[in-house]
């Protein structure tokens, strides 16, 4: 139990995997420019470099095709090797342009109507912690984000589970699960670790 608490990123019931973990922002943020949650998702992923024991049963790639409401497809991508060329970054294309939140030319709108944000040394991690600074010295909490946060990690929980089991994983199906990673007793000592999940074969237990 010691070893994992100390190690918590390499355990699904600690982290979460690095979807619910790392790349769960990506996802909130084209939650919130789809205005609702995907209905299915479709993963593939595993473990091709992190291998040993000693990184728990997370895997260290992903992809995940989800699925709106509208029929639009959100194609999310995660890895975590080194020597790789990697990026950070949310693009939407759309019918008149593309918007780039991340990565090179953020914070542009390119198409039928051109924008750049201006503030290109507005430090977006220092301006969300302002905004809860202030909220908390004025006495106006921001509730404004507990729905999309609950519902962003459920679509990542989801998206995790589809690469787990190789299966589409709708959201009536996540929404309803019973699935509980914790281990029966949170208590230091002997604790079982679950195997890697395998894709095509039943969920380990």
């Amino acid at each position: 139990m010691e070893y994992q608490c100390r190690n918590w990123y390499y355990f699904c019931w600690l982290s979460g995997d690095q979807i619910t973990e790392q790349t769960i922002h990506h996802l909130d943020l084209v939650n919130r420019v789809m205005g609702g949650f995907p209905v299915k998702a479709l993963g593939v992923g595993g473990r091709q470099v992190r291998t040993d024991p000693k990184y728990g049963n997370i895997y260290d790639h992903m992809a995940i095709d989800y699925e709106y409401p509208n029929g639009a497809h959100l194609m999310l991508m995660n890895r975590q090797i080194k020597g790789c060329d990697n990026r950070a970054s949310q693009v939407i294309v759309g019918t008149l342009g593309e918007s780039n939140a991340g990565g090179e030319n953020k914070g542009t709108i390119s198409g039928k109507n051109n924008w750049e944000f201006e503030d290109k040394n507005d430090d977006l991690y220092v301006h969300e912690h302002t905004k809860l600074i202030d909220s908390i010295r004025k006495g106006e909490p921001l509730n404004d984000v507990l729905d999309y946060a609950a519902y962003s990690t459920l679509s990542a929980i989801m998206g995790r589970e589809s690469a787990y089991t190789g299966k589409v994983v709708t959201w009536e199906e996540i929404l309803n699960s019973d699935l509980d990673l914790f281990p029966k007793r949170l208590e230091f000592g002997p604790v079982r670790k679950r195997p890697v999940a395998m894709p095509g074969q039943p969920r380990p237990i």
